[in-house]
């Protein structure tokens, strides 16, 4: 029996810890949050639902909810881990988060269901080559 293929990359002990670090919040959270900030401008679009692909530990969640005001969060991380990491997040957001534990490319989501999709620290491949 063929093995299935993992669809994610599992973080690393020093990942789970360098993304709850001032560094990782204020040199690459705040500049991706500010850079999409810059190309949405100007922000008068409401933003009701917030897909945030690849959530690792959740801090995206709470700067998501900060800045954009949506009605409802969904987090997707394909890392079964994940959901226990993301749990105090989840708990501190002031808006209500759904979890799924999925890859990018099989969301469990109907389309045109979000409003925004949010994808920093993802490496995925969405479509692979058929095997000849």
């Amino acid at each position: 029996m063929a093995q299935k293929e993992q669809a994610f990359v599992e973080e690393t002990r020093f990942g789970v810890w360098f993304l709850s670090t001032n560094t990782w919040h204020v040199h690459v959270l705040q500049r991706a949050m500010n850079d999409l900030e810059r190309l949405l401008q100007p922000l008068e679009r409401k933003y009701p639902v917030i897909l945030d692909v690849g959530c690792g530990i959740g801090i995206s969640l709470l700067e998501l909810a900060k800045r954009f005001q949506p009605e409802q969060l969904v987090a997707v991380d394909a890392d079964p881990a994940a959901q226990q990491r993301v749990a105090d997040s989840i708990k501190q957001c002031s808006v209500p988060v759904a979890f799924h534990c999925s890859d990018a490319a099989n969301l469990p989501l109907a389309d045109n269901s979000v409003d925004m999709v949010f994808a920093t620290k993802l490496c995925t491949t969405l479509f692979r080559r058929k095997k000849h």
